[in-house]
């Protein structure tokens, strides 16, 4: 990003360090997402919903704020002066269960999270269910909101909402920034804090509360809910007192605590919300002004449970001026081994709470008439206490739900006992509770491991990687020696140390994850874990003879008059202007980097042949700064004439093109022919070219990113496998008698399928069905989702033509092979037939089981059949391949789909860009399918000849083929079900 755009950049507090460790750890876990769900009901203008959450975003710096980790030691968090704000809106109104609707979406958008690196870490979801009834659902990552931040938040957006709702003009209160209570943080006294915590934690035993076996994969939550006079008596008790009803319910947790683990010292987390008074309007800011403080509270058997909360209520008197400190910190100022606590309690009085209470009726023309937040940490166990009227008790965990109700017996036990005799002893109280006490150890977390001073060492020579990380963990740890059974944390590592050891690691042409890191402490297991980035150190241009490959052979020979036009292409939008010097030399090194990129290809009597030519200084970037009147029909006319200037035979086979139209719009077009780019390719393209970019704009060198073999290599790989006996022995494979058997499809009209001709009809299988078709097939069968689709594609194509042999061409990506192609750019992915006999199958359990056999007995995943018709030097050979007829439909699946490459600085541009299709072409098939699966969706395309076929009677094949999927989906036993079709 330009430097212009970027308002401030400032450190991570310690809260945000933790909870970004955590997010680099597992990003999939969900952790630290939380979720506000208002149900509304009433008329609600969504326009001005939109327009206000803006106003809000535009007011507040946390809410244009990224985060930057990688490839830096000390995390960072950039301000922009402006950013797209995330607001969605989607009409369910047709849905006859919308709120199971929202309840998946908002679970899968947990599971999603935000991209830290490059998007607001919040958005706004609105769901229409009926004409007056409304869903908003607010979700954001912890590192940017704590939860007393929403009250704030709501009440500027319904303020600003009612202001464009009367057409009047608002103006709100200055608004204090995140950045000044950051300058706070600096101006603390660090040094007398650490004393305190030091002084506090003096011979302190952490007490575990989970054992390793009770815990779970699955995050839950189970909420209970004190009765009227619960609630009532509890705050009354701790009114007269004269302590909190925080204090109280932690005095509550204590003894439970204290009993179960059988310690009269005993330690948990808490969640403590620390906005200093000093600053001014301290109030009106958002951010996580929260951190996650050690509370310890020491227990004697004749102590009265008031004496206890009055002990806590003054304890926090005196941490409260220390709570700013970070719990790493802390940590290493007691001493403690390993970490003090496994859990973690919460007292959750939100003023969210009271504005949603309001009546908006008559100013907003709406109310709320339910709230609910959602939220996940990566503790395993927390209790949450929410002082509403009743009281709620929320416990939310990743355990074994039995711990979780015999906690919530503790609870109630407890209450019961102090309303009855608020004079109880600590003695009587566990009396009560009857828990067979016994030691609680976690193996993972609070293992008793001795001293690294008292750790007999390994004294053995450290190998190569091991000399290397010791390196990283010498400047970390600042420690002189590091043998091989040294412990990373027991030296000193915490959870921000190991980011910045996952980054140092690559410096040394290492590749770690934090995870990795976290499960393999020792030097000897973590150098285990690491690999070795494979590269060279400089970029070198790879030239010469190559081999058409079998599939740029299979469409060379399809004779189509515009090849030159094949390819991928994209025009986006561009949100913020780039650097044209920067751009070109990162279409520069993308362009010498790929070699596939710079094929020649031609025809020399009648056979086709390629070279890779050396990188030239020309390189293949345009730019045009547009002051026309008319921009969009210039930038549509240039594309044209980008696509039309590929020439085969000379290359190369790309083109980058960008338009600046003003500071802030642009747009950028991206053009790759096929001869030298799949869809696997295309990824591995943007992602180093964005990479080279970003860093030529920061005028840095850009390293060669891990290169695998080149085209060229794999190429000539593809020629010596074609000559070898363990590919001419496929021959019999694939001459077999039953591929003469494959007849025709029905057909409704004579033609054939040409490019003018195709159209495409789509349909969907629901998340729910996909969901129980993948643990079925791939948990149950343990083969692959695309065999699932491939038997009910079989079942629908034989109950339709009425023959038992059924042929299919197969596609695959190619990237499955014996040397490293996985970073190689080309057209790597292949073609080749199957041939099933579905005599006596009709059923699709049958039909499953004969293509997970069949396919288990493909020599090669197929790869031969190409070889053999197009690359193997044998006469004979060739002429019996190339006269085995091919089937008349293509199957390929996509795979699910992954996020792009490109980064979040790009919208849909409004321009028309030709689609590449081929109009004259005359195809080989009369049927195309290909499917992918996104979200756990699975969409299915099913292209075919309007010359061949009436819509009507493909529509009828993708029905029979989906109802198929959908019927095995909802079947209870796998065996011998019979289809619908």
């Amino acid at each position: 990003m330009k430097k212009m755009k970027i308002k401030n950049i400032y450190s991570l507090t310690p809260l945000q360090e933790g909870m970004l460790f955590h997010h680099l750890q597992d990003p999939s876990e969900g952790n630290y997402i939380v979720q506000n769900i208002l149900e509304i009901q009433g008329n609600l203008n969504i326009e001005f919903l939109e327009k206000s959450l803006k106003n809000i975003q535009n007011r507040h710096d946390i809410l244009r704020t990224v985060f930057k980790f990688d490839k830096i030691d000390n995390p960072m968090q950039i301000v922009f002066y402006d950013q797209k704000c995330p607001f969605y809106f989607k009409d369910l109104t047709h849905l006859e269960h919308p709120k199971e609707y929202i309840y998946k979406e908002n679970r899968n958008e947990r599971k999603n999270g935000f991209d830290l690196k490059r998007s607001p870490a919040f958005k706004m979801k609105v769901y229409q269910t009926s004409e007056l009834n409304y869903f908003i659902v607010f979700s954001f990552h912890h590192i940017i909101l704590d939860g007393w931040c929403l009250g704030t938040l709501f009440s500027e957006l319904f303020r600003l909402y009612k202001s464009f709702l009367n057409d009047q003009p608002l103006t709100l209160p200055k608004v204090c920034q995140f950045s000044e209570y950051l300058k706070w943080l600096k101006n603390q006294d660090v040094l007398e804090a650490k004393n305190y915590w030091a002084s506090q934690f003096k011979q302190i035993v952490p007490t575990p509360l989970i054992d390793h076996h009770e815990k779970d994969k699955e995050f839950r939550e189970h909420s209970i809910f004190l009765n009227e006079y619960q609630s009532e008596e509890l705050n009354q008790l701790a009114k007269k007192n004269h302590f909190t009803v925080n204090s109280l319910f932690q005095a509550i947790w204590s003894v439970i605590l204290s009993a179960i683990v059988d310690e009269d010292s005993v330690v948990f987390g808490q969640v403590f919300n620390n906005r200093p008074t000093e600053i001014p309007d301290i109030d009106t800011a958002l951010g996580l002004f929260i951190n996650t403080i050690p509370v310890r509270v020491d227990l004697l058997d004749h102590q009265t449970f008031v004496s206890i909360c009055s002990n806590i209520q003054n304890q926090f008197s005196q941490t409260e001026k220390y709570a700013f400190l970070s719990l790493s910190d802390i940590k290493q100022n007691t001493g403690a081994q390993n970490s003090l606590f496994d859990h973690i309690f919460v007292f959750e009085n939100y003023p969210l709470d009271e504005e949603m209470k309001k009546d908006f009726k008559n100013e907003l023309g709406f109310k709320v008439v339910d709230s609910n937040s959602i939220e996940q940490s990566h503790y395993h166990f927390g209790i949450v206490v929410i002082p509403h009227h009743p009281i709620r008790i929320d416990f939310m965990f990743s355990v074994k739900l039995e711990k979780v109700l015999e906690i919530q017996r503790y609870f109630e036990t407890v209450i019961d006992e102090i309303l009855l005799n608020p004079g109880c002893s600590v003695s009587e109280l566990k009396a009560q509770l009857d828990i067979d006490t016994r030691p609680v150890k976690n193996e993972t977390d609070y293992e008793k491991a001795p001293s690294p001073s008292s750790t007999p060492m390994n004294s053995r020579p450290l190998s190569r990687i091991e000399k290397r990380l010791a390196t990283i963990w010498k400047e970390l740890l600042g420690v002189s020696q590091i043998h091989p059974d040294d412990n990373f944390f027991q030296l000193g590592g915490d959870s921000l140390l190991v980011v910045k050891l996952v980054s140092r690691a690559k410096k040394y042409q290492l590749e770690l994850t934090v995870k990795e890191c976290m499960e393999n402490p020792t030097l000897e297991a973590m150098a285990k874990r690491s690999n070795t980035i494979k590269g060279k150190t400089k970029i070198d241009a790879d030239d010469g003879v190559t081999f058409v490959t079998p599939i740029q052979q299979y469409h060379l020979d399809l004779e189509i008059k515009d090849f030159h036009r094949f390819g991928i292409c994209t025009l986006v939008k561009v949100l913020v202007p780039l650097d044209k010097e920067a751009l070109e030399r990162a279409t520069g090194y993308i362009y010498q980097h790929h070699d596939a990129l710079r094929l020649c290809t031609q025809l020399t009597n009648d056979k086709w042949s390629q070279v890779i030519k050396d990188p030239a200084d020309n390189i293949p970037f345009s730019y045009w700064h547009v002051n026309e009147d008319n921009p969009s029909t210039f930038i549509e006319s240039k594309v044209i004439e980008l696509q039309d200037s590929l020439v085969l035979s000379q290359g190369p086979l790309f083109h980058i093109g960008y338009f600046h139209l003003n500071d802030k719009d642009g747009r950028l077009f991206l053009l790759f022919h096929h001869l030298g780019c799949d869809q696997i390719s295309w990824d591995i393209i943007l992602e180093d070219f964005w990479y080279a970019y970003s860093q030529y704009e920061k005028s840095l060198q850009a390293s060669p990113p891990p290169k695998a073999e080149t085209y060229q290599s794999y190429t000539t790989y593809l020629k010596k496998l074609a000559q070898s006996k363990k590919v001419t022995d496929q021959v019999p494979h694939w001459t077999h008698s039953d591929r003469y058997r494959i007849k025709p499809f029905p057909v409704d009209k004579q033609g054939d399928f040409t490019g003018k001709s195709e159209r495409v009809l789509d349909i969907t299988l629901e998340k729910e069905a996909v969901i129980c078709l993948e643990k079925k097939i791939t948990g149950k069968f343990d083969t692959q989702i695309a065999n699932g689709i491939l038997a009910a594609l079989l079942l629908t194509m034989k109950n339709w033509t009425g023959h038992s042999i059924q042929g299919i061409i197969l596609e695959n990506h190619g990237r499955e092979s014996e040397i490293d192609i996985q970073r190689t750019v080309g057209w790597l992915s292949y073609r080749y037939p199957m041939i099933f006999n579905l005599e006596n199958i009709d059923n699709y359990f049958d039909a499953l089981m004969l293509v997970i056999e069949t396919i288990k007995n493909l020599p090669q995943k197929g790869l031969g059949y190409g070889l053999l018709r197009y690359l193997n030097d044998d006469p004979e050979i060739l002429s019996t391949m190339k006269n085995i007829p091919e089937p008349f439909i293509t199957f390929n699946y996509r795979g699910a789909g992954l996020k792009s490459s490109v980064p979040d600085i790009f919208d849909l541009a409004p321009e028309k860009v030709d689609d590449w299709k081929f109009k004259k072409v005359v195809y080989p098939h009369q049927l195309y399918l290909h499917c992918e699966i996104f979200e756990h969706e699975l969409a299915m395309h099913w292209e075919y000849s309007a010359n061949l076929h009436h819509q009507n009677t493909i529509k009828c094949l993708a029905n029979q083929c989906i109802e198929v999927l959908r019927d095995f989906s909802l079947q209870k036993d796998d065996i011998k079900m019979v289809t619908s079709v």
